[in-house]
């Protein structure tokens, strides 16, 4: 695995969308992507959180998708994830530096805010929400106001994501995904060996 890949950086060419006509590059948990504007992004979401984070004046933006909070706020119901836990700090400022070195100025970034469900029917599991406060709490310390969000309750998310006009749209997936639950902790479990060795709706 190479540097870039360990950083999370997407690297897989964006496809022609017929719904809403541009190219979008899909994200999987780890994953970070930004741009001028010339394309979106993409994500299916369950208890990860994407940050959408843009220049409202430039069009520069990008996606996020990660799993875990920072070390401080981990799942109590899985033990062992607290040094992978640190992931969401890693991912947040991947992302705003990559924008910054686009062209991007921080007191212009704002962002908007998916996931952090309850996928998993009977599960005790917080992580979705650790994840949504986690990602709320960074944001307000770095001073980037929260345009929008949808975060939390029992559904598991597609999240688009247009920089050009600052544009989100959600399709909000009935049903336990168990394809998607079994992917986060799989990637989950990656992190950690690593570390120790609907509708539509517009925001």
């Amino acid at each position: 695995m190479n540097k870039r890949q360990e950083q999370g950086e997407a690297k897989r060419g964006a496809y022609l969308d017929p719904r809403f006509r541009l190219p979008l590059i899909s994200l999987m948990p780890g994953e970070f992507q930004a741009g001028r504007g010339e394309t979106g992004f993409t994500t299916l979401l369950g208890s990860c959180v994407a940050a959408c984070i843009w220049d409202q004046d430039t069009g520069i933006g990008g996606m996020n998708h990660f799993l875990l909070p920072d070390s401080g706020d981990i799942d109590p119901t899985h033990a062992g994830w607290a040094k992978a836990a640190r992931y969401g700090d890693h991912a947040m400022e991947l992302l705003i530096n990559k924008l910054i070195a686009l062209g991007a100025r921080r007191e212009h970034l704002c962002a908007k805010l998916f996931g952090g469900g309850a996928v998993l029917a009977g599960s005790t599991s917080l992580i979705g929400e650790r994840n949504a406060e986690f990602a709320r709490r960074y944001l307000e310390i770095e001073g980037i106001q929260v345009m929008a969000q949808d975060l939390g309750g029992p559904l598991a998310r597609q999240a688009y994501f247009f920089p050009a006009n600052g544009e989100a749209f959600v399709r909000r997936i009935t049903g336990t995904n168990r394809d998607l639950v079994m992917r986060e902790i799989a990637f989950a479990k990656q992190l950690q060996q690593e570390e120790t060795q609907g509708s539509v709706f517009l925001f």
